[in-house]
């Protein structure tokens, strides 16, 4: 984020109490450029991260590539998180929906090369689409 800031790029705020809040790094950055937090109410979040994940499929593969390296410069893993997140990642994916939408895209050729790899998003969505 800092060399978008740096290039000129304008931020007028951030949304994601969690994320603000929690890393202080990101926060402090934020906060001396005087980018304010907006939180985010659990009634607006699908919509919120519907319109983002659209901004997002728009910018260029070398756009995408240079922002993860900027917030991963800025926001080092903390080991006690990872593990964290890893218990929760083998848990989310022992879930009977979870080996649904896995098999569905197994079927369709994920971890191939194809077109389903090449617009994973794209098969994500339909199978949310095709379920009764």
């Amino acid at each position: 984020m800092r060399t978008g800031w740096d290039a000129g790029h304008r931020v007028g705020r951030v949304t994601g109490d969690e994320v603000y809040g929690a890393n202080a790094r990101l926060r402090a950055a934020l906060e001396e450029r005087g980018i304010g937090c907006v939180p985010c109410p659990d009634t607006e979040l699908d919509d919120f991260v519907d319109r983002l994940a659209k901004r997002i499929a728009g910018f260029t593969p070398e756009g995408i590539r240079a922002a993860k390296r900027a917030i991963n410069d800025l926001t080092p893993a903390d080991p006690a998180h990872v593990r964290s997140d890893a218990a929760t990642f083998q848990g989310l994916i022992a879930l009977p929906e979870t080996r649904e939408r896995l098999d569905y895209l197994a079927d369709r050729g994920l971890q191939k090369p194809g077109e389903l790899e090449h617009d994973l998003g794209k098969a994500v969505a339909e199978f949310r689409h095709c379920r009764p």
